[in-house]
């Protein structure tokens, strides 16, 4: 994946390995406006807010079978628009089945399963839903489970 700024006219790399499958993005923050979700039930893809690339990929061999396939987990990877700062958001062994940016764009809300018994698979008993809140400076964004009462 390169990510090409405008403003600087740089061309950035963004995954730092060959290995990886990245979803296609599409512009979530139009579906804000008509509050119509981000994606049809049936795909997953990356998206955008006015800050930032939410890129959903596959980057680890997780279970180690010798492929990245739909075994292994979707993390949560995000940038700035221009490519710059980026990361990581959600933890290794945490695959992502879903996700939702909040109306203002500063929240993600994103279902996810944790490999909590370390058999390197992903059931559905396994998943909580997250919040990510989208800090201006990309190092300070959290991940937090949200308890359902």
């Amino acid at each position: 994946v390169f990510v090409h700024s405008l403003k600087d006219k740089k061309i950035r790399k963004i995954f730092s390995t060959d290995l990886v499958a990245v979803y296609p993005v599409q512009n979530t923050m139009l579906y804000i406006k008509f509050d119509y979700g981000y994606t049809d039930q049936t795909k997953m893809y990356s998206g955008m807010s006015s800050k930032y690339i939410i890129y959903l990929a596959r980057t680890d061999e997780y279970n180690k079978d010798g492929i990245i396939d739909e075994e292994d987990p979707i993390y949560i990877f995000i940038s700035a628009k221009n490519g710059e700062d980026f990361r990581q958001i959600t933890p290794k062994g945490m695959s992502v089945t879903g996700w939702k940016l909040g109306r203002d764009g500063s929240t993600l809300l994103a279902t996810i399963q944790n490999d909590k018994n370390n058999d390197k698979k992903f059931t559905d008993e396994d998943e909580n839903i997250y919040q990510i809140d989208l800090n201006e400076d990309i190092k300070k964004i959290t991940v937090s489970p949200i308890s359902i009462q």
